[in-house]
């Protein structure tokens, strides 16, 4: 879980999680989580990667090998705070 707040005009930013399972993977939606932006409001916000839709595509292989974290999914500006990783 991390607090973030977005700044950008659009009505639907949102930040993103990537992962894959082998190191000759790529990023892709697949794998990947969205979570949407409050506009200007500090708020906390969780990837829920234990849900029906997304647990089978975490738990696809035997370890995450790599993980990346996109702030906004659009050109703009953001703060963030703290950074958790609960596994």
């Amino acid at each position: 879980s991390r607090r973030s707040r977005g700044e950008d005009e659009r009505a639907r930013v949102g930040e993103q999680l990537f992962w894959t399972h082998t190191v000759e993977e790529a990023f892709s939606e697949e794998k990947s989580a969205r979570v949407l932006l409050q506009k200007g409001k500090w708020a906390e916000y969780e990837f829920k990667l234990d849900t029906a839709e997304l647990r089978a595509a975490w738990q696809g292989g035997p370890e995450i090998i790599h993980v990346r974290f996109d702030p906004i999914d659009v050109p703009g500006a953001f703060e963030m705070g703290p950074v958790e990783l609960l596994l």
